[in-house]
């Protein structure tokens, strides 16, 4: 049931993920690799704490765009992306 308690089947595609773990680029790049396999499109992936010195996670945030299917909406020091739609690819 869901918060309304509509029955509800897990599974399948998500909207929203929250990556915030290890904060070393190949545990967040795995997170990513998980959670974007499962991300519908149109749907949101916020990276935690993505600007801690040591920890940062710089080398990911270009690897990702480069996949021209994720756009930056917002940073702060978190990182939002939206999964774009099939026909707002970025240039």
């Amino acid at each position: 049931m869901d918060v309304l308690g509509r029955p509800w089947t897990l599974g399948g595609p998500i909207s929203f993920c929250y990556i915030d773990g290890n904060h070393t680029c190949e545990y967040a790049k795995r997170d990513f690799l998980n959670c974007d396999s499962r991300l519908d499109t149109g749907g949101f992936i916020l990276f935690d704490d993505f600007t801690l010195g040591e920890f940062s996670l710089n080398k990911l945030m270009p690897e990702i765009t480069k996949l021209r299917q994720y756009r930056l909406v917002a940073m702060n020091p978190y990182h939002l992306l939206l999964k774009n739609w099939p026909d707002r690819l970025n240039p």
